[in-house]
């Protein structure tokens, strides 16, 4: 199956990618929301 891209090494590091920028997302949506709560950001 993943013979049929060429190889499987691009195929994960492209997954792992993904992956990483979908956490730092969430985390810093999270960062975000806090800030807001709080009342105090760079803007405040």
């Amino acid at each position: 199956m993943l013979k049929a891209y060429g190889s499987g090494t691009p195929v994960a590091i492209y997954v792992i990618i993904a992956a990483a920028v979908s956490a730092l997302g969430v985390l810093a949506a999270k960062e975000t929301r806090r800030r807001d709560d709080r009342g105090t950001g760079p803007l405040t």
